[in-house]
């Protein structure tokens, strides 16, 4: 006896005539096979599959955390987080570690300063200026890795150019040969801008930032050679940038544009320390090579005539693409001189 297992089509058609009798046993007249005919429920149970004693078909959840814990504790967390190299770029060993926290963390300490200490404007102006001339600074000091005694020096020559050099360029320029100069009509012809640019402005200019060179280098023999009075002619002319800069941003702040005052912000914190503190540095490497002549002042005259006649022509065109150009020429005239090596005579 079989359940609905069909011997014949004859069966089928059989059982299809008698599905009113469920649940009875049927002999099929044909095959003589005999047949129960299932109820309702018994059908719908042999068409599913059969489950095997003791399976179990629901979710568990305490297995798939626990393959999820392990999972993460199989995870080499020595390699993820490798503490003794971050402990390691604690130390400050390596540069650019330094460039990157002085960069990134740097202007926060200005805003908290600001913001603390409860700074003006003007204030303000001179902490973000200086703060980019310390970076310009600290860049050629490990360019140029000048010998010496450190910073004592280089610091003292950028503040005498602050609170001397300064003023006393401001006076002479009321003298009257040097007034003439400073006085002429800079709109006027190209001939006449570059008489006052170069003579009133780019001459008269270098020789404020050489005045610390001239004075405790040269004249006292604190120079021994072209590297160290580049350096220390950088540092002089980063201050007078750091000066002038405050004053062009103050003003350019209450009388210009909003779009002048960006550019110009950016321009005196980025361009003019370098710019300044390249000229002053080319002054400064000729007074240093002078250092090693009995006749001294005629290489200091070439020094400053150069770097004034630079500094003048980049004013004369600094509205256009040729002062632009005359910018990439000071710098890298600045640069070679950082990396030229004077040949040692050999008597």
């Amino acid at each position: 006896m079989s359940h609905i297992s069909f011997q014949c089509s004859n069966c089928q058609n059989y059982l299809r005539t008698q599905a009113k009798a469920a649940g009875l046993t049927i002999k099929c007249p044909v095959c003589e096979d005999e047949i129960v005919v299932p109820t309702e429920t018994e059908a719908v149970a042999e068409e599913m599959p059969e489950v095997e004693k003791g399976g179990d078909t629901g979710f568990d959840a305490g297995a798939a955390v626990k393959d999820f814990g392990n999972a993460f504790r199989e995870l080499d967390y020595q390699m993820l987080f490798p503490l003794n190299r971050i402990l390691n770029l604690f130390r400050l060993r390596h540069s650019y570690v330094q460039w990157v926290l002085l960069l990134g963390l740097a202007p926060l300490l200005l805003f908290q300063m600001q913001v603390g200490l409860g700074l003006g404007f003007e204030q303000t102006v001179w902490l973000i200026q200086l703060y980019f001339c310390a970076l310009w600074v600290i860049y050629i000091n490990r360019l140029l890795q000048p010998e010496g005694e450190g910073w004592k020096r280089p610091l003292a020559y950028g503040l005498f150019t602050l609170t001397t050099g300064l003023p006393l360029l401001l006076f002479t320029r009321n003298l009257p040969v040097i007034n003439g100069l400073t006085q002429m009509d800079a709109t006027g012809g190209l001939l006449a801008q570059l008489t006052y640019y170069i003579g009133g402005v780019g001459i008269m200019e270098e020789l404020t930032k050489a005045l610390p060179l001239l004075f405790f280098g040269l004249y006292r023999g604190g120079i021994r050679n072209g590297k160290e009075g580049l350096f220390l002619g950088f540092m002089s002319g980063v201050a007078f940038a750091l000066a002038e800069g405050v004053q062009y941003t103050i003003l350019t702040t209450m009388y210009g544009a909003p779009s002048i005052v960006i550019t110009q912000l950016i321009f005196r914190l980025m361009t003019g320390p370098l710019l300044h503190g390249a000229l002053a540095g080319i002054v400064g490497w000729f007074i240093g090579m002078s250092a090693r002549e009995e006749r001294r002042w005629p290489t200091v005259a070439v020094g400053v005539l150069l770097a004034g006649v630079m500094h003048g022509l980049y004013n004369t065109f600094a509205m256009g693409w040729l002062g632009v150009l005359m910018a990439g020429f000071i710098f890298v005239t600045f640069l070679m001189y950082t990396q030229y090596e004077v040949p040692v005579e050999v008597e």
